[in-house]
């Protein structure tokens, strides 16, 4: 079997169908008129599993097609992280880019999957890598809304604010997919929703424009109390209808507090009687 008709059966999701004697180092190195080879169609088709152990090094996972692409982004892409053999992962082949800027790990947070990646390797020199527009992997997660797959600690205030290319910071795309309630309460202020994309457009802008505006039960399990909620509630550049759900968030948490007090002197009563 020639290599070019192993790479066809590849390309085809068909390599469960081939036998075990073609997957040699030689027809490894074989690659089409897009420069990929068996394992760039191993890893799109989600076929990692059936390619030996021996075979999944650095160097052939590394290997890049014509646009730049490893069969490590297509691995990060369409999952199969697993299946490569402990000790192979490393900084290095996570965090090669593409013709974009791309790097693997910015292909598992866009599609979700930064949760199948060793935690080792979700840093803040890892996932504050740029790509040509801007994206960072914890904007990009956030942008498809898998904010809760980054890490908290690196959730600071200096990532939350770094920008994209059309200046959308990642508040800005939580604000879009309503994934406020994922982002640390301190950074949730009058000042960070205020900050303005190159579109002149703020976090609440594009939660109005999403239909993703917090209700009032949201905005109280994010805020947390009546004092943050009336802090927030002094921003002058919120949209009038963002401060309307406030305004009923603030006499919800006031509601809450007062039914707490009620039921802790309750208890402090049936206590006091008991003794």
């Amino acid at each position: 079997m020639s290599p070019n008709h192993i790479l066809e059966e590849a390309e085809h999701g068909r390599l469960h169908l081939l036998p075990k004697s073609i997957f040699t180092p030689e027809n490894f190195a074989a690659t089409n008129d897009r420069g990929k080879n068996i394992l760039h169609y191993a890893a799109i088709n989600k076929q990692i599993a059936i390619i030996p152990q021996e075979l999944l090094t650095r160097e052939n996972l590394t290997k890049k097609d014509n646009f730049k692409n490893t069969p490590m982004h297509s691995i990060a892409c369409w999952g199969g992280i697993k299946d490569i053999p402990t000790g192979i992962l490393n900084t290095e082949i996570l965090t090669l880019p593409n013709y974009n800027g791309f790097t693997p790990l910015h292909e598992a947070a866009f599609t979700g999957k930064l949760d199948q990646i060793p935690k080792e390797f979700l840093n803040e020199d890892t996932l504050t890598i740029k790509d040509q527009d801007g994206f960072t992997p914890i904007l990009l997660a956030t942008s498809v809304g898998q904010t809760k797959q980054i890490p908290k600690k690196l959730l600071s205030l200096k990532n939350l604010l770094e920008p994209d290319k059309e200046g959308n910071t990642t508040i800005h795309h939580a604000a879009l997919k309503g994934q406020l309630r994922h982002l640390p309460r301190e950074y949730i202020t009058p000042e960070n929703l205020s900050v303005k994309n190159k579109d002149y457009e703020t976090p609440m802008d594009l939660a109005l424009r999403g239909n993703k505006i917090p209700t009032p039960t949201e905005w109280v399990k994010i805020l947390g109390d009546k004092n943050t909620i009336s802090t927030l509630l002094k921003g002058k550049k919120l949209p009038h209808e963002v401060k309307q759900t406030l305004h009923h968030a603030k006499e919800l948490a006031e509601h809450l507090e007062r039914r707490r007090s009620k039921m802790n002197q309750a208890i402090q009563e049936i206590c006091r009687q008991i003794n």
